[in-house]
This record gives C-alpha cells, structure tokens and sequence, in this order.
C-alpha cells in the first residue's frame, strides 16, 4: 500500500512474546527508520530524505501483531540487516537493565542484613545488662527476705565473669574456687552493677586459691564483705581500682602465674619477688600497659621474653633476675623508652643486649650478670646514659676492651666486670668517676698497672682487681680513699712494698695482696691498728702484727655485711 509516497509493509520479525515488529519503507525502496525498545513499548521511526517530518508507529507490544497487520509487507531487503543490528542492540540493551536491577537488588539485600544483625547484637547487649540489673534487683529482694538465692549468683556470676569456659575447667581450678567463695562466702555481694570490682576481686580471689594462698600469713585476705582495697599488700586508687601488688619478700607464693590477673588493669606496681612461683609468664601480662614496676626476681621461672613486651609502654623497672628464663631477648625491648632499672643476672638469657640500650638513655641500673649476653661495649651507648649508677656486666660473654668513656658517667656508683673475656688496660679516665663507691675488675685478660687516677675516687668503698694480671706498684694516691674498707689485688704481678700512705686508710678492715711474689717490705705500723678486728692476707712480713698481738688472718665480716646486702 502506497500512502504520501511511503510504502509499508510487515515483516516476520518477532518482538514481545511472538508479535511482529512494523516496519516502514518508501516507495523507491530506501527508508531511514529507527527502532528503540524500552520497557514493553516499541518505537518505530520512519525518515524519508524528501519529507519535513517523519512517519512514525508508536505502541505497546501487546498491539504489536494489529498493527503489524496493518503495515504493508514489501519491504526492501536492503533494510532488513539494518533493523536485524537494531533489534540486536535493544536486546543488549535490555539484558544491561536486567543486571543493574539484578545488583540494586543486591546492594539492598545486604544493607538490610547488616542492620538485621546489628540491631540483634544491640538487643542481646540489651538483655544482657537488664539480666544483670534483674539478678541484682532480686538478690536484693530475697537478701530483704531473708533467703538469698547463692546458686543463682553463682550462675550470673560465672557466665559474667568466664562465660563459655567454665565449661572446660578443671572442677578444682581456681577460677572455680574464687567464684564459689564470691558465691557462698562472700556475703554480702558485689553489685553487678560495679563490674570493675567484681573483676578485680575474683582475680585477687583466683590468685589467692591458684598460688597457695591457704599458706600465706595475710589475714585479711578473702575476709567476707572485707573491701579487697584493705586487704593486706594491696593498695588501690582514689576509685577503689588495684593498683599495687606487693607480695614479694618470702611469702610462700606457688604454682604458676595465674592469666586472670591481667584483669588487673590499673595495676601500676606488681612485686612478687623472692617466692617459689614457676612456669613462664602469661602473655596477658602483657597488655597491663599502665604497670611501672614489674618484679618477678628469685623465683623458679622459665620460658622466654615474648615480644608483646614492648606493650609496657609505661614500664621503669623490670627485675626478671635469679630465675631460669632463656631464649634471646626480644628487639622490642628498645621501644620501652623509660626504662631505669633492667635487672636480669643469673639467667640463660642471650643476645646482643647494647644495640638495645640505645634509646634507654634514663637507665640507671643495668645489671645482666652470669648471663650469656655477648657484644661489645659501644662507646657512643655509655655517653648516653648519664643518670646511670649501676654496671655489672660480671660473668658474661661481653668481648673487647673497658671504652674511656666510661669516665663519662659521672653518676655511675657501682661498676662490675669481672669474669669476662675483656681484655686491655684499666683506663686512667675512671678516675672522673667521683660517685664511684664499687669497683670490681677480676679474673680478666688484663695488662699495664693501677692508675694513679683511682686515688681520685674518694667515695670508693671496695676495690677488687685480683687476678687481672696487672704489674707495677701499688699507687700510693690510693691511701686519698678514705672510706675504703675492702682492697684486694692478689694473684697479679704486683710489686715492690705497700705504700706507706696506706696507713691513712682508717676505715680498711679488709686487705688482701696474696699471690703476690714480687712485693717486699712490711705492712705499715699504722695500718695494723685499722686493720685489729679485719682480715689481711699477705705473702709479705707481718712484722708490725707481732708488736700489736695481731695475727695475719682473722676474720670479723661486720663492717662488710651492711654494704654487701645493699649491693646485692
């Protein structure tokens, strides 16, 4: 049919469910047309080069089949690839909003899921706190009555405090124990209502029944109704929150560490030296990241350093020495930068200890004696510690030579290097060391004599440097210390008499030059009264000795004892 110089005509292109698509065409068999899909309607657009307006059919699919009916059904071939590409195209089209809903539907299925399960978590958080405030509600109705309910606290309490792992304890652990006592003992109880001090409580409690607690002489503790803050040994702040711990000092505590004191978060100070406690020490000591002091010394402890250390950001002293700790000390302990006491002697710990001590420059006492701690000694570390006052590195695997810039630490009060494999000569810089009060150089690879400069040290109270193999003489300067009790040089290459200056050594109880064959002369006169009472060991005469009815060696430690407790 020929209609304004267009023919039409329907061709059997399937569009919808099985309706056929209008198609247009002009007369002379060339037609510009355009086909869109959206949605269930169809757009059919018709252009023809000699008209101002285009022809179009516009309807919805399901009168697709009527009006291809009415379209004539000669359309040219050379049209049919074109509407074939266009067909093709509102299909992609199509498939394209299919997944963009497929993904919208997606996206809010899962927001929906994310604010499902947030809203149970808030409600169950929710429950649990009233079932809290309800079991406190009516234990404190039935304690009015008269008849407290102990089994229904002990439950609350138990899933409070241990939840699920009450179920894999021991029936005689002690977590168990420490509840049970909250429970049936400790009346009245704690409101569940202070968390905090139910918390606190039960790790003392915990601690009390899993290190021997029954043996320990402290009345007060688990004293019923008795606030923990007036138990002895404990003290709190102004809150009523734990926060020193001295159960040091011979108490009797046994058995391993128990991991519910890191409940303990305020703890500032925690002493449980000088007592039997094995085992290693529980990683969650670890985040009591408010702890200032931790000693653990003279105990039968095991196992390594972990390095979670370094989360005792607030850390000053550690004290770990007298145990049986190994393994290599962990890199992270230089990150404690307040470190002044680091007291480790008399374990199998091991490692290069000074690359540490770099960023400890408020050391002021650094004893790792009889360890297997090795390097040597960096001159540039010594510099940086000017507040330290305690050196003993006795006893260990430190190589190399005693650095001059030892003289640099003019706090330094006690110095031990005896027993290592250093090797040199005693640097003349120590006599800037005016603090200087012990002083012990022993059984090392050592060369030249006793400088002159020691004389300078009047606060010396015990100089050591016996088996050095040291020679010369004796410096007469050192007759300027004044408070010196105790001189040893024996076993060296000493020679030549005691210098007669010796005899202003007032306060000397101890003199021992034994094994030295190279010394000749007498003691002098004066020095024998001082020395009435002490002990002196000599390979010289002790002619002076037979005019005062003195003999040689005797023995009165007295004067000694005072300072060997404090050093020690």
């Amino acid at each position: 049919m020929e209609e304004n110089g267009i023919e039409t005509s329907a061709v059997s292109t399937e569009c919808g469910d099985g309706d056929e698509i209008p198609q247009m065409t002009t007369a002379d068999g060339t037609a510009d047309y355009t086909v869109v899909s959206r949605d269930d309607q169809v757009f059919l657009q018709v252009f023809e080069a000699e008209l101002v307006s285009p022809q179009a059919c516009n309807t919805t699919l399901s009168d697709a089949q009527e009006i291809c009916n009415q379209v004539p059904t000669n359309l040219a071939n050379d049209g049919q690839g074109q509407v074939d590409a266009t067909l093709e195209e509102a299909f992609h089209s199509t498939e394209s909003n299919k997944y963009f809903w497929w993904l919208l539907f997606l996206v809010i299925f899962l927001v929906a899921l994310i604010c499902v399960i947030s809203t149970f978590a808030i409600l169950r958080v929710y429950e649990s706190e009233k079932m809290y405030e309800k079991a406190s509600n009516e234990r404190n109705a039935e304690s009015e009555a008269g008849e407290v309910d102990n089994s229904y606290y002990l439950r609350t309490l138990r899933n409070f405090l241990l939840g699920a792992d009450v179920f894999r304890l021991d029936t005689n652990a002690p977590q168990l124990k420490a509840t049970e006592w909250m429970a049936f003992k400790d009346l009245p109880h704690v409101d569940f209502n202070m968390s905090f001090r139910l918390k606190q409580r039960f790790a003392l409690a915990t601690l009390y029944f899993g290190m021997g607690g029954e043996d320990w002489d402290l009345e007060s503790w688990l004293q019923a109704g008795r606030h923990e803050c007036q138990w002895e040994l404990v003290s709190c702040s102004e809150v009523e929150e734990v926060t020193k711990l001295s159960l040091g000092g011979s108490l009797g505590l046994t058995g391993s560490l128990v991991e519910e004191i890191g409940l303990l978060t305020s703890l500032t100070s925690l002493d449980l030296s000088s007592n039997r406690i094995e085992g290693s020490i529980p990683i969650v000591m670890y985040n009591l990241s408010n702890l200032v002091s931790l000693d653990l010394k003279e105990n039968e402890m095991v196992g390594h350093i972990d390095s979670s250390i370094c989360k005792l950001q607030s850390l000053q002293v550690l004290k770990l020495s007298l145990n049986y700790f190994s393994g290599i000390l962990p890199e992270e302990l230089k990150f404690i930068h307040d470190l002044r006491i680091f007291d480790i002697h008399k374990n199998s710990l091991h490692g290069n200890i000074w690359s540490l001590m770099e960023s400890w420059t408020k050391l002021e006492k650094f004893v790792i004696a009889e360890t297997m701690v090795s390097g040597t000694i960096p001159p540039h570390s010594v510099k940086n510690m000017p507040f330290l006052r305690e050196l003993h590195i006795s006893r260990t695997l430190i190589e190399g030579t005693i650095p001059t810039e030892i003289g640099e630490l003019s706090s330094l009060a006690s110095f031990n290097v005896g027993s290592s494999p250093l090797y040199g000569s005693i640097p003349s810089e120590i006599g800037k060391l005016v603090s200087l009060e012990l002083l012990v150089i022993e059984a090392m690879n050592l060369w030249g004599n006793i400088p002159s400069e020691i004389g300078m040290c009047t606060s010396l109270l015990w100089i050591s440097l016996s088996q050095t193999n040291i020679n010369g003489t004796l410096p007469s300067e050192i007759g300027q210390l004044s408070e010196l009790n105790f001189f040893s040089a024996s076993h060296n290459n000493l020679q030549g008499a005691i210098p007669e200056d010796f005899s202003n050594l007032k306060k000397l109880v101890w003199l021992d030059l034994e094994a030295n064959i190279l010394m000749s002369g007498t003691i002098p006169r004066k020095l024998c009264n001082y020395l009435e009472g002490g002990r002196m060991t000599c390979s010289i005469s002790c002619l002076c000795c037979s005019d005062y009815s003195f003999e040689c060696i005797t023995n009165n430690f007295g004067a000694l004892k005072g300072y060997e407790m404090r050093i020690n």
